[in-house]
């Protein structure tokens, strides 16, 4: 947004330099995303079975809490690496997947093949139940702990007289 004076330039307003929630959840969402996509490019050209970035998502989510309750609350922080949790264990988890299917070829192969339709689609309902619980979990938790970082006083951004 800018002001606006009569015969006067128009001069940004301080919140315009601000990140807020939607810019760290995009930001720090599409940095995880390629994350993964790195790590299951390693993972596939070394064989391994899993990526090796995988590590370092979680503070990804961490960095957006940070980023997200800079100039706001704790709450939008938490916010923000819920957000970006969701985004990776979604769209980065497909895209993984996509380029590195061993392990997930490795899971179907061994399922067994006699066992009831009804006991693998139960299987599958709490492991996805269980999955969500994780990722809402570890997202709270490193938004939480980015939020309360960005909150620690050498941190707190100081505010700026207002351009006139």
């Amino acid at each position: 947004m800018y002001e606006q004076r009569i015969n006067v330039e128009p001069v940004a307003v301080a919140d315009d330099e601000v990140m807020g929630l939607r810019e760290a959840v995009i930001l720090f969402g599409g940095l995880a995303i390629i994350f993964q996509g790195l790590g299951a490019v390693l993972a596939r050209i070394n064989g391994w079975p899993l990526a090796p970035t995988a590590c370092l998502i979680p503070f990804i989510y961490a960095a957006a809490g940070f980023m997200g309750a800079r100039h706001a609350s704790i709450a939008n922080g938490v916010w923000a690496g819920v957000a970006v949790a969701s985004l990776d264990s979604t769209i980065g988890v497909l895209l993984a997947g996509v380029i590195n299917p061993v392990p997930y070829r490795r899971l179907s192969e061994s399922m067994s093949a006699g066992a009831p339709g009804g006991a693998i689609f139960l299987g599958l309902a709490i492991g996805l139940m269980m999955g969500i619980i994780f990722v809402l979990i570890t997202g709270t938790l490193f938004g939480v702990i980015g939020a309360a970082i960005s909150h620690a006083s050498p941190f707190r951004p100081r505010p700026h007289p207002a351009a006139r």
